[in-house]
């Protein structure tokens, strides 16, 4: 195998990995789920996944995007400048649409006229009897 087989092929295992990865929206995720998926794609029996553990494991280590961590809460995750800008985005997104929902609700607002013929904005019927405090107590 000539180096340049050797790269294409390794290649194609990192590529996977980073599509794989690139679809996921929770982490932490396991390497072995990483790595049962690229058995599954390109068929790997156990002596070369053991290798492209290695390979893949290294790719994830040095990337600018993911990170990988041991541990009860290890595996792979986003590095924390590229949680902070996907937070700052989303926060942004969530703005606009307050914004957006904030105008139509504006637009469709209609003004509230109060017009009253009276300045008195209580009105009495002159001819009504009215109970006294008298016939409240009875």
């Amino acid at each position: 195998m000539s180096v340049d087989n050797y790269l294409n092929k390794i290649k194609g295992y990192l590529d996977s990995v980073e599509k794989f990865l690139s679809e996921q929206t929770t982490f932490p995720i396991k390497v072995e789920t990483v790595m049962a998926k690229l058995q599954t794609d390109f068929n790997l029996n156990a002596y070369d996944k053991r290798k492209v553990d290695t390979i893949v494991r290294m790719f994830l280590s040095q990337h600018d995007k993911y990170e990988i961590s041991v541990g009860v809460k290890g595996g792979i995750r986003l590095r924390q400048e590229d949680k902070s800008s996907k937070s700052s985005k989303i926060k942004e997104q969530v703005k606009e649409n307050i914004d957006k929902k904030l105008e139509s609700m504006k637009a469709q607002q209609k003004p509230i006229e109060i017009s009253s013929d009276n300045d008195d904005f209580i009105e009495h019927d002159a001819g009504a009897e009215t109970e006294t405090d008298e016939d409240l107590l009875d």
